[in-house]
């Protein structure tokens, strides 16, 4: 006889099965983030990655023009919130006679196309301005991405298809051909007799350059000289144009082209630089009574000489106001150095690396240097610390994969070790932000930020690695 079983116990039902499993991964869940947070960052990349499973890292890059011109300024912008715990990189394809320019680390800084350039805005926006020199219309698709402080790889965000014009070419007429008005100092003047080797010729402006719409000269305020070079190499002759190591022969001069810009709100007045080149007969060059600088100008200068040092690798460097009789609002941006290589120096080489366009070029036979500076350190909400510092790559080869350690002022996590970060070439770089909390002390606290702690990189300098930061907790 069967036997009616409502009555009796029952088993639980689905439903509430369902419900007890999802408990369990919640639990479970919350018991893997919520040790995460006494590490620096890990909390926002943990974020990151399931913002990029759902796809939420995507965002609109647009300008603030509707027609963009050839060597005109202009803002690229993006929405979405500013992100602090990383880099933004910007990347461009190659496009012969295009380059995009930006005086957002320094000025008039060169970005080189198919690489990586990495910058840290306050506002989700960066000053551009794209040079097109032989086409009169032309698109380059610009990329946007982020590299995380903790994370190997950047994520894209976005790509925009920038269509400049440049009025002053004929679209019906042939392509320019390379023959500018040459230079008294970059064609020597044949001769029967030998005449000494002489010395470099006074460097005539090549042109005249602001940085942007020039700006009244505050009388309370203070100049700002800075020095960046743009290129080093070798003068063709025929062309005046600059030309890497390997294709240099033995009656093109050594030359160096550097922009000096008053970054400043007051006149510069007279100033002077100080050129050291890497030359057996003239290894100074001195030039004073610079014409005034107003706020925002600039000047392009090319330095040609003989006599390259017979030595495989060089440096040159240049210091504006060499003798300090400007007072200025910075001090730490009058000098700047580059490589330059002697091609006739030894009999034998392994093949070369392109020059990068930072003044720089990469030989198998230099060693990368690895410099770190801070950017900032702050206290925000009384109890977290934000140290925010810059890692470049100061030497002549890539570095490679490296890491930094931080050790903090906390009372929780005291120590942290990045991942390994992605490699830079010469003159690059990068910025990471540690944030941390449970500041040690009321009062000053210090951080110390040492970048390839365990020397996993070959250096040329391993002085300049390690920095130290002072945060207040009130």
């Amino acid at each position: 006889m069967e036997q009616n079983n409502q009555g009796g116990k029952q088993g639980p039902t689905t439903t509430v099965k369902v419900l007890v499993l999802l408990g369990l991964i919640v639990l479970l869940v919350l018991g893997i983030l919520l040790p995460i947070k006494l590490v620096p960052n890990a909390v926002t990349s943990t974020k990151s990655f399931f913002s990029r499973i759902f796809n939420r890292d995507s965002v609109t890059l647009e300008v603030d023009k509707d027609e963009l011109n050839s060597g005109e300024p202009f803002v690229l912008s993006w929405n979405g919130g500013t992100r602090e715990n990383g880099s933004y990189i910007l990347s461009y394809s190659c496009i012969d006679g295009v380059r995009i320019e930006t005086s957002v680390n320094q000025p008039f800084e060169r970005i080189t196309c198919d690489s990586q350039f990495y910058f840290s805005p306050t506002e989700n926006e960066i000053e551009l301005t794209v040079v097109s020199e032989r086409s009169r219309e032309v698109d380059i698709p610009v990329t946007l991405s982020f590299l995380e402080n903790s994370a190997s790889e950047p994520t894209e965000l976005g790509t925009i298809s920038l269509f400049v014009t440049n009025p002053a070419i004929d679209a019906n007429a042939p392509l320019p051909t390379a023959t500018p008005t040459p230079r008294p100092s970059t064609t020597p003047t044949p001769s029967a007799t030998p005449k000494p080797t002489p010395k470099p010729a006074a460097p005539a402006p090549v042109k005249t350059t602001p940085q942007k719409v020039s700006r009244p000269s505050n009388p309370n305020g203070q100049p700002d000289l800075a020095v960046q070079i743009l290129e080093v190499g070798y003068l063709n002759p025929q062309t005046n144009k600059f030309v890497p190591f390997h294709a240099a022969t033995s009656n093109m001069r050594a030359a160096v082209k550097f922009v000096v810009i008053n970054n400043g709100d007051k006149n510069t007045g007279n100033w002077s630089f100080k050129a050291t080149l890497p030359s057996d007969t003239n290894p100074t060059y001195t030039a004073v009574n610079r014409e005034n600088l107003g706020p925002g100008d600039g000047i392009e200068y090319v330095l040609g000489f003989e006599r390259l040092n017979n030595t495989r690798d060089n440096t040159i460097t240049i210091v504006v106001d060499p003798e300090n009789q400007i007072y200025e609002s910075r001090e730490n941006n009058n000098s700047y150095s580059a490589k330059i290589t002697n091609p006739q120096a030894g009999t034998s080489y392994n093949p070369y690396y392109p020059n990068n366009n930072s003044g720089t070029v990469i030989n198998t036979y230099g060693k990368p240097d690895l410099a770190v500076s801070l950017v900032d350190a702050r206290v925000e909400n009384s109890n977290r610390a934000v140290i925010q510092f810059e890692v470049r790559n100061i030497g002549d080869r890539p570095t490679g994969s490296f890491r930094f350690r931080a050790n903090l002022p906390s009372s929780g996590n005291s120590e942290f070790t990045s991942s390994y970060m992605n490699s830079l070439e010469p003159s690059a770089r990068v910025t990471f932000t540690v944030n941390f909390e449970n500041l040690q002390n009321y009062g000053n606290n210090t951080a110390t930020i040492t970048i390839d702690p365990y020397n996993e990189v070959s250096e040329t300098n391993e002085g300049n690695n390690s920095l130290t930061a002072t945060v207040y907790r009130y």
